[in-house]
């Protein structure tokens, strides 16, 4: 059994379809089916400088799990945190190092408030 689909007409009493596919519309054939669409997969354009940026994130943070398990194995920690801890108690808020730090923070802060007005 071959199923024909009525054409609808627009205003103009057009079918928008050619007189060839019409005619063969009229005359019982079936329209030829609908080529499949192809949907393309949702990937960045940016691959390769987001897998950099993972790996580097992923080689910063590394140490961190490290020197955790380390300390709770009830070996020594590493001696950046050493250094890390006495940091505080060695630096006062006249040091320039504290000085400079501050503003650094201070100064995207301050952009931020006075660019909201």
């Amino acid at each position: 059994m071959v199923e024909v689909k009525a054409v609808r007409e627009n205003r103009s009493g057009s079918t928008g379809v050619a007189p060839a596919r019409r005619r063969r519309l009229a005359h019982g054939s079936a329209p030829p089916p609908p080529r499949p669409v192809r949907f393309r997969r949702c990937r960045s354009a940016r691959r390769i400088p987001a897998a950099l940026t993972a790996l580097a994130l992923l080689g910063a943070a590394g140490p961190f799990p490290y020197d955790l398990a380390a300390v709770r194995a009830h070996r020594p920690g590493m001696a950046w945190r050493g250094e890390l801890a006495d940091r505080p108690a060695r630096l006062t808020p006249a040091d320039p190092e504290v000085r400079a730090a501050a503003g650094v923070l201070v100064a995207p802060s301050g952009w931020c408030c006075w660019s909201w007005r």
